[in-house]
């Protein structure tokens, strides 16, 4: 019975002693888990910050490769209205009947249709 209970008390030292080794092995796994995670929190506000900087550049070279898309949209929510366009060779006054990609057509209360080139838009009312 002696002997029992000694071989007992040595496995349960042993495993006693295996489970210390497991506790410092879990201690490092969560300490590497815990920098993974602030490291994983550090790259995910980067890919943010890079995501707001392609949207920017993106805005931007939109604007460089169509640089009338504000006039247009402008021209486009007026459509159907009675406008004054601003022109280099002076105003235009009629009704916005259409918009293309580089011009606007009115139609003037003489019933002339007139045909404007974004280009030479200097402002609309």
């Amino acid at each position: 019975m002696r002997r029992n209970q000694s071989t007992l008390q040595a496995e349960t030292a042993a495993l006693e002693s295996r489970m210390d080794g497991y506790r410092g092995d879990m201690n490092t796994v969560l300490s590497q888990l815990s920098t993974w995670v602030a490291r994983s929190a550090q790259l995910q506000e980067l890919v943010a910050a890079l995501d707001n900087q392609f949207r920017t550049l993106q805005a931007q070279v939109g604007e460089l490769a169509d640089p009338y898309a504000e006039v247009r949209s402008t021209l486009e929510s007026r459509q159907g209205s009675v406008v004054t366009i601003e022109t280099d060779a002076g105003p235009v006054a009629g009704t916005l009947i259409a918009v293309g990609t580089d011009f606007a057509q009115l139609l003037e209360p003489t019933g002339d249709m007139v045909f404007v080139l974004i280009d030479s838009i200097s402002q609309i009312a």
